[in-house]
């Protein structure tokens, strides 16, 4: 018997890259338990992307001033802060998603500053 339930995917661990001053959460799949993606969390964006197949992946990019994370259900929740939407939910524990957080929020407040601004937002004057 065959079942072709959706696969389920969860954020296992995160690293700190100091070189690129970036967060990455790593997600894996329940079933295969492999590596299958990644959440990373830089200076401007959170780009992700994640696959079980060909057939069934996701992928995107938001500029982390759009957005907020979430966590509801020992789901991670990233969720566009102008219409409410929910862009991604996935499997995570609670301390992962603390770290992610604080770190977006350090983020956004670096996007704040004029100091931490790339020369290309302040002539945009963004």
């Amino acid at each position: 018997m065959f079942s072709f339930s959706k696969p389920k995917f969860y954020i296992k661990s995160y690293q700190y890259d100091k070189g690129y001053d970036s967060f990455t959460l790593k997600i894996f799949s329940e079933v295969k338990e492999k590596k299958c993606g990644f959440i990373n969390i830089s200076k401007e964006h959170v780009t992700f992307q994640y696959y079980y197949n060909f057939n069934n992946s996701k992928k995107g990019a938001v500029s982390v001033k759009d957005i907020i994370f979430d966590y509801k259900n020992s789901q991670f929740l990233i969720i566009n802060k102008v219409n409410n939407d929910k862009i991604l939910s996935i499997n995570c524990k609670e301390d992962i998603y603390i770290k992610a957080n604080n770190y977006l929020i350090e983020k956004k407040k670096q996007f704040k500053d004029e100091s931490f601004k790339s020369s290309l937002d302040i002539f945009l004057n963004r």
